[in-house]
């Protein structure tokens, strides 16, 4: 996952969001974002993640996170905070999630929030590199 390796947890159908079979903490997810391994020679770093259902928070505000974040059809439990984060590049297409809190939230490349459902989105004054869709 962490080495560039997309990891797929959807057990159900891919319209469904997430599953009770693959729970991952959002802490571990900061975790595995904030302190990516060390580069390798002909491996782009990044976390893809297809199908979770995360637990707890995600919190990384004022994070600076240097790995892109694809998270693909993940369901929520509770809000994303992304408040003055700096991000590379993120994917939360498909996901659902009760707040997708990103006030002051800057991403040098893409932002991709298709098909993202949410209960509330704030996103104060973004600063997007690159494309918004």
């Amino acid at each position: 996952m962490r080495d560039g390796h997309p990891l797929d947890l959807a057990v159900s159908s891919p319209s469904e969001a997430g599953s009770a079979d693959c729970d991952i903490a959002a802490d571990v997810l900061a975790s595995l974002l904030l302190q990516p391994p060390a580069p390798r020679q002909g491996v782009a770093t990044r976390l893809q993640l297809t199908g979770a259902h995360i637990t707890g928070r995600l919190l990384l505000q004022h994070a600076r996170v240097e790995v892109p974040l694809s998270l693909i059809n993940c369901r929520f439990d509770e809000p994303v905070e992304l408040d003055n984060a700096a991000l590379r590049a993120a994917d939360f297409a498909g996901c659902h999630v009760p707040v997708f809190q990103a006030d002051g939230l800057r991403v040098e490349s893409d932002l991709i929030l298709a098909r993202l459902v949410a209960g509330k989105v704030s996103m104060f004054r973004p600063g997007i590199g690159g494309t918004c869709g």
